[in-house]
């Protein structure tokens, strides 16, 4: 029996997580997802794995994972893009209601799935 890579991915923002892969994709000519056979992650990274597991070609889902997370953090952070999450800049709007952010985070996620 041979080896099994599995790509594990920690919860936070999941859109830097995204944006991470999508350079590790630029750099490995597009062949790095291919390698993994697992996808595992926690809260976002569950997430993304699902995004990722949908797709016979991985690196096909990293656009539409990037989208989901881009309106996510734009429902709850104001826009918040991937440098700047990385970059721990503050905020200008305040987030909101956490029952208001799960129908939206349902909302994007159901049409990204279907």
């Amino acid at each position: 029996m041979g080896l099994t890579n599995i790509l594990a991915m920690d919860g936070g923002n999941g859109i830097v997580t995204a944006d991470l892969l999508q350079k590790l994709e630029d750099v490995n000519h597009n062949r790095y997802l291919n390698r993994a056979d697992l996808f595992v992650g926690t809260s976002a990274g569950g997430i993304n794995s699902l995004f990722l597991a949908s797709q016979d070609n991985p690196t096909d889902a990293l656009q539409h994972i990037l989208e989901f997370w881009t309106n996510v953090n734009r429902s709850i952070l104001g826009g918040l893009s991937a440098a700047e999450s990385r970059s721990g800049r503050k905020r200008q709007s305040r987030p909101m209601p956490y029952c208001r952010w799960l129908r939206r985070l349902t909302r994007c996620h159901r049409r990204h799935l279907s």
